[in-house]
């Protein structure tokens, strides 16, 4: 009867959670530490899949250095040569005893391998950074792996790994079982004492329902009731006469209340993360409902719990919804009228999705509200449901006991009397589809997109644009959304991006999409992390294809466990979905072993060092900043004495083992950015140097970059090298973050500087600054042909990105040739303004200087025209991409951005990139 017990729950009270705790093991169990294959512990250079004739009359000028040698091997090799076969060249030249098996190649100066079986061509790390390698022996190092070990393989996932806090759990569950014994022992000692009132039993269960949080459900007030009211009866005991409760009665009273406490701590455990549980199930009091899915959604709003004092506490929702589709959310706010306006305002709201675990929510549920902020309608996913320790008021509804399962809908093709479209007809689709984004159709070319959605194919539209024009998300409409789906041909995986943005909550769209993904290899895949870290809000579970293919690939790839790190720990700045986010960090932990997660903390620190750093050096005053900037750099030598080395959080590859003090500075800007220059750990690479601002936003530059990546990729796709130069820049939190610097690059700003007081207005400035540093005509040419190549795709990266501040301070120059721009506060047209006068009015910068060095000081004027070729075939190879560009911003527009964060900041890049146009056209409106 009236007993009650706890127990442990390892994995979490939660049913989510504890099924989330059993996936997130059976994903890391597939992959054991023994299996060789997929735990190396090496970090692969990303290697790109081109063409066979892309990479065909490239050859690469390799340095190879050896431990037999000072001086390095010289070796010129093609690009389409197998990394394998280049092994064998190696091992032949130096006579090691070495098999080719045995070996691998180290890129100079990190920890990074060129992957055996692919070209030299396709790593990333040969085309953009150094051809300097080194032989070595493929064997484990225990000291420096990174592999997950057998110890790994037996650690279990637990609910205290999904919290920073648990010391909170804990001392919860020791404060839930005192008072448990407490109520114990006032219940025993009521049973065996005649004379002993009730009131110590009810202030024993008050104090249960004060550690839950202040919940009291009506079951416990019925009860506590009941006992007050229990009938007294006369008692003799030899000569007196005593009053006392009837004995069945109050073990029946007693029994009713610890019943009523039990479901209680049920409904808490079941509603919210602990880590305990009741040793058994109670059964609840409520019998089945006769509900079905045409039924109407009914429940009662029975309590707002621990509401502040100054609000009415007696509220009523009303509420009747008929057919909603599985993924409804229910969103419940509490209002108030202000007593002075009269006006009405959100003092709190709460949400809970219709169909958790495919079943339709049953029983009392504690629903924890949110305080005073609202969220917009698109974002109200299960992921801001908060299932942490409530803090404040605290929902209980009823919901009518039910075991109604979804039925799970099957395609179902209705055409009806549909007539053949006309070949107009399939044009104008066609025309349609160039829009790629859904959110640019409008409501008449919607219903024209679905009229004709059987008639769309991969060849005249995109599976994201036809599903996005059903009418709406009815069981009718949804089967046949399917049915389109079922037998759609993906062009390529790609197209399928599209289907994982907000405007598709449907969890089998998703799981398809995610199937197409999973054709992406996991080098691929690497550059669309940021978005897919971004969908992650719109998933149904913390158990979704998307969730899963994530973890399964950082098991695979230390270079996606890493990105994947630092992408979900920025994310959890986040307010609403920080414990979303927290939870998946925990998991990718869980799954990635102490080894790597020795790494993630080493970087943790080196990151919180920095900024308290930069934080000191930013609030000092002007005459004491290099003082300051001296003084705190003590504190990044002792970490390094104290962890001898660590990998950098921009590149896992980087490995440093200290500072070069004297090269440390800061910059004059607003921000004061640190420059640190770190040791290289691994020879004999060169100083690495690194820029940490705080006060700087870099989320946006980090996606502007990618983008750029993007474009870079798909112009190499195509046999174009423009010689672009892609920085490293990561958001380590709330702003702040790291950037690369690149070596040997100056900004323009500096080389006017250097040029005297009237460098900025000569036209010879940057050709006089090239022909210094390449007295050799063959080197100069060579960084007149790197300029020509990279200032053409900066000219088109910032025309279709409306890029804006742009001034010779952020346009920087390689000694190589390269130009490339920095700073991206500024982008999609949102320049700055001196009042009505946009500060940004070119679409992009081409400087006469630039035209003088490229013309060579109009020696060959032919090469202007060139130049202008150029810069068209580069814009009109990109706008073939449309589709990719527009879904990649598209699946940022909910992250917290400043300047994408509308539908107008998609249709900027769609008018720029004007997919719509032919190339003459699209040429036309660019060279306008």
């Amino acid at each position: 009867g009236w007993s009650i017990q706890l127990v442990e729950a390892n994995q979490g009270s939660n049913e989510n959670t504890v099924d989330f705790c059993n996936t997130v093991e059976k994903i890391r169990n597939a992959y054991p530490a023994f299996d060789l294959k997929t735990n190396t512990g090496k970090i692969w250079s990303v290697a790109t899949r081109f063409p066979d004739h892309i990479l065909g009359g490239t050859k690469f000028r390799i340095s190879v250095w050896t431990d037999f040698s000072p001086s390095p091997l010289l070796l010129t090799q093609h690009a389409g040569c197998i990394t394998h076969d280049l092994i064998a060249e190696i091992l032949h030249c130096t006579a090691q005893s070495l098999t080719q098996e045995e070996c691998l190649l180290s890129v100079c100066g990190s920890d990074e391998f060129l992957q055996n079986n692919h070209t030299l061509g396709s790593h990333e790390s040969l085309r953009k950074a150094t051809t300097c390698i080194q032989p070595t022996r493929h064997s484990r190092n225990l000291k420096q792996s990174l592999a997950r070990m057998p110890g790994d393989d037996r650690r279990q996932f637990s609910v205290n790994q999904l919290f920073e806090d648990t010391g909170a759990l804990r001392l919860m569950q020791q404060n839930l079982i005192s008072v448990i014994m407490n109520y114990r022992g006032q219940v025993e000692y009521l049973l065996q004492n005649e004379q002993h009132k009730v009131d110590d039993v009810i202030e024993a269960a008050k104090a249960i329902c004060s550690v839950l949080c202040f919940v009291e459900t009506r079951d416990i007030t019925d009860a506590v009731k009941k006992l007050h009211e229990m009938p007294l009866v006369k008692v003799q005991h030899g000569c007196e006469l005593h009053i006392s409760m009837c004995k069945p009665c109050k073990e029946a009273a007693v029994t009713e209340l610890s019943m009523a406490i039990s479901r209680l701590i049920h409904v808490y455990c079941s509603s919210f993360d602990a880590n305990f549980q009741l040793a058994s199930t109670p059964k609840s009091p409520s019998c089945a409902a006769d509900t079905s899915l045409d039924s109407q959604l009914s429940f009662t709003v029975y309590a707002a719990h621990n509401i502040p004092e100054a609000w009415v506490n007696r509220i009523n929702f009303p509420l009747r919804i008929k057919a909603l589709p599985r993924e409804t959310m229910l969103t419940i706010k509490l209002l108030g009228v202000n007593s002075a306006s009269k006006n009405t305002q959100v003092l709190a709201w709460t949400c809970s999705p219709l169909y958790p675990k495919e079943r339709l929510i049953h029983g009392s549920v504690l629903l924890s509200m949110t305080l005073y902020s609202t969220l917009t309608t698109t974002m109200i996913t299960p992921g801001i449901c908060c299932t942490d320790t409530p803090t404040s008021v605290t929902l209980q509804i009823d919901f009518p006991e039910s075991n109604l399962e979804f039925i799970k809908l099957e395609p179902e093709e209705r055409r009806g009397d549909l007539a053949e479209p006309t070949h107009e007809c399939l044009k104008h689709i066609a025309r349609l589809s160039q829009i790629h984004s859904l959110l640019l159709l409008s409501e008449q070319q919607r219903r024209i997109l679905w009229f004709y959605r059987y008639h769309c194919n991969n060849q005249n539209c995109s599976i994201p644009l036809v599903l996005g024009s059903a009418p709406s998300w009815d069981r009718t409409t949804l089967s046949e959304m399917y049915a389109v789906l079922s037998s759609w041909r993906f062009s390529n995986p790609l197209e399928a991006l599209g289907l994982l943005t907000f405007s598709f909550p449907d969890q089998d769209i998703r799981r398809t999409a995610v199937q197409q993904l999973e054709n992406m290899s996991n080098d691929e895949l690497l550059e669309y992390l940021p978005q897919l870290v971004q969908v992650l809000k719109f998933e149904w579970s913390l158990e979704s294809p998307l969730v899963k293919l994530l973890l399964h690939r950082s098991l695979q790839s230390i270079q996606v466990a890493h990105q994947l790190y630092w992408l979900l720990k920025n994310a959890q700045n986040e307010v609403h979905f920080k414990m979303w986010y927290k939870k998946l960090l925990a998991a990718l932990q869980f799954c990635a072993g102490q080894a790597l997660n020795n790494e993630f903390s080493k970087e943790g620190r080196l990151i919180r060092i920095l900024e308290d750093i930069a934080t000191e050096v930013k609030a000092a005053s002007d005459p004491k900043r290099k003082e300051v900037l001296k003084v705190e750099l003590h504190r990044l030598q002792q970490f390094f004495q104290e962890v001898k080395v660590c990998r950098l959080p921009l590149n896992p590859a980087l490995v440093v083992q200290g500072i070069e003090a004297d090269s440390c500075s800061y910059f004059t800007s607003n921000a004061f950015p640190l420059k640190i220059s770190f040791i290289n750990a691994n020879a004999p690479g060169g100083n690495i140097n690194v820029i940490f601002k705080v006060g700087d936003d870099l989320r946006q530059d980090m996606l502007v970059l990618q983008i750029i990546r993007v474009m870079d990729n798909i112009w190499l796709q195509e046999g174009l090298d423009m010689q672009m130069i892609t920085y490293r820049c990561l958001s380590t939190g709330k702003g702040q973050g790291l950037v690369q610097m690149v070596p040997d690059a100056t900004t323009l700003a500096k080389i006017h500087r250097e040029s005297g007081l009237i460098g900025p207005l000569k036209e010879n400035t940057i050709n006089k600054w090239f022909r210094h540093h390449h007295p050799l005509e063959s080197s100069y040419q060579e960084a007149v042909r790197n300029f020509f190549y990279s200032c053409a795709g900066w000219c088109v990266v910032t025309f279709i990105l409306g890029v804006c501040d742009r001034h010779s301070d952020n346009i920087m120059l390689t000694k190589a040739g390269h130009m490339f721009h920095i700073d991206f506060g500024r982008f999609l047209g949102h320049a700055q303004m001196f009042g009505s006068i946009k500060r940004d009015r070119a679409p992009f910068i081409f400087t006469s200087e630039m035209e003088y060095f490229i013309t060579e000081g109009g020696k060959n004027p032919q090469r202007f025209q060139e130049f202008v070729e150029l810069c068209c075939r580069a814009y009109n190879i990109v706008r073939k991409h449309s589709q990719l560009l527009l879904n990649l911003l598209e699946m940022m527009l909910h992250a917290g951005l400043p300047e994408l964060n509308s539908i107008q900041d998609l249709k900027y890049v769609y008018d720029n990139l004007r997919p719509q146009d032919s190339d003459l056209q699209a040429t036309s409106y660019f060279t306008r």
